[in-house]
Protein backbone atom coordinates (compact mmCIF):
# COMPACT_ATOMS: atom_id res chain seq x y z
CA UNK A 1 0.00 0.00 0.00
CA UNK A 2 1.41 3.38 -0.90
CA UNK A 3 0.76 6.96 0.16
CA UNK A 4 -1.76 7.60 -2.63
CA UNK A 5 -4.01 4.76 -1.45
CA UNK A 6 -3.78 5.90 2.18
CA UNK A 7 -4.66 9.46 1.14
CA UNK A 8 -7.69 8.20 -0.81
CA UNK A 9 -6.10 8.96 -4.18
CA UNK A 10 -5.92 6.48 -6.99
CA UNK A 11 -5.28 6.06 -10.68
CA UNK A 12 -2.57 8.29 -12.07
CA UNK A 13 -1.43 9.59 -8.67
CA UNK A 14 -1.14 6.07 -7.29
CA UNK A 15 0.86 4.92 -10.32
CA UNK A 16 3.11 7.98 -10.16
CA UNK A 17 3.87 7.50 -6.46
CA UNK A 18 4.48 3.80 -6.93
CA UNK A 19 6.90 4.52 -9.78
CA UNK A 20 8.62 7.25 -7.76
CA UNK A 21 9.06 4.92 -4.77
CA UNK A 22 10.48 2.15 -6.94
CA UNK A 23 12.92 4.50 -8.67
CA UNK A 24 13.98 6.02 -5.36
CA UNK A 25 14.73 2.54 -4.03
CA UNK A 26 16.80 1.76 -7.12
CA UNK A 27 18.71 5.03 -6.73
CA UNK A 28 19.60 4.22 -3.11
CA UNK A 29 20.70 0.71 -4.14
CA UNK A 30 22.96 2.16 -6.86
CA UNK A 31 24.52 4.55 -4.35
CA UNK A 32 25.03 1.69 -1.91
CA UNK A 33 26.70 -0.40 -4.63
CA UNK A 34 29.27 2.26 -5.61
CA UNK A 35 32.84 2.32 -4.40
CA UNK A 36 33.71 4.21 -1.25
CA UNK A 37 36.23 6.53 -2.90
CA UNK A 38 37.36 8.07 0.37
CA UNK A 39 38.33 4.66 1.76
CA UNK A 40 39.88 3.64 -1.56
CA UNK A 41 41.94 6.85 -1.72
CA UNK A 42 43.20 6.45 1.83
CA UNK A 43 44.20 2.84 1.14
CA UNK A 44 46.03 3.68 -2.10
CA UNK A 45 47.83 6.63 -0.47
CA UNK A 46 48.96 4.41 2.43
CA UNK A 47 50.14 1.76 -0.02
CA UNK A 48 52.13 4.28 -2.09
CA UNK A 49 53.69 5.82 1.02
CA UNK A 50 54.87 2.38 2.17
CA UNK A 51 56.17 1.30 -1.24
CA UNK A 52 59.55 1.87 -2.79
CA UNK A 53 58.97 1.06 -6.45
CA UNK A 54 61.36 2.66 -8.91
CA UNK A 55 59.26 2.03 -12.01
CA UNK A 56 55.98 3.88 -12.39
CA UNK A 57 54.70 0.90 -14.43
CA UNK A 58 55.28 -1.51 -11.53
CA UNK A 59 53.61 0.86 -9.08
CA UNK A 60 50.59 1.17 -11.40
CA UNK A 61 50.31 -2.63 -11.70
CA UNK A 62 50.44 -3.05 -7.91
CA UNK A 63 47.83 -0.34 -7.31
CA UNK A 64 45.47 -2.02 -9.79
CA UNK A 65 46.03 -5.39 -8.11
CA UNK A 66 45.30 -3.86 -4.72
CA UNK A 67 42.05 -2.24 -5.91
CA UNK A 68 40.84 -5.43 -7.60
CA UNK A 69 41.71 -7.55 -4.55
CA UNK A 70 40.49 -5.33 -1.72
CA UNK A 71 37.51 -3.51 -3.22
CA UNK A 72 34.46 -5.15 -4.71
CA UNK A 73 35.20 -4.31 -8.33
CA UNK A 74 35.99 -6.32 -11.44
CA UNK A 75 37.66 -3.62 -13.57
CA UNK A 76 39.93 -0.66 -12.94
CA UNK A 77 41.39 2.05 -15.17
CA UNK A 78 44.32 3.84 -13.56
CA UNK A 79 46.07 6.99 -14.70
CA UNK A 80 49.38 7.52 -12.92
CA UNK A 81 51.46 10.65 -13.51
CA UNK A 82 54.94 11.51 -12.36
CA UNK A 83 55.44 15.23 -12.80
CA UNK A 84 59.03 16.35 -13.05
CA UNK A 85 60.35 12.89 -13.96
CA UNK A 86 61.86 14.13 -17.21
CA UNK A 87 63.52 17.52 -17.49
CA UNK A 88 61.74 19.69 -20.03
CA UNK A 89 58.54 17.62 -19.97
CA UNK A 90 55.55 19.00 -18.13
CA UNK A 91 54.34 15.53 -17.20
CA UNK A 92 54.87 11.83 -17.88
CA UNK A 93 52.73 8.88 -16.94
CA UNK A 94 50.78 5.85 -18.00
CA UNK A 95 47.20 4.67 -18.23
CA UNK A 96 46.44 1.00 -17.64
CA UNK A 97 43.25 -1.05 -17.44
CA UNK A 98 42.99 -4.32 -15.57
CA UNK A 99 40.17 -6.74 -14.94
CA UNK A 100 37.15 -7.43 -17.11
CA UNK A 101 34.71 -4.82 -18.37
Amino acid sequence: MNGAVIAGRGGVEEDALESFGRNLGIAFQLIDDTLDYKTLSKRVIAFVEQSDFFLVEKLAEEICSLILAEFDTIWVKLTLNKKGAIRGASDVGIIIERGEK
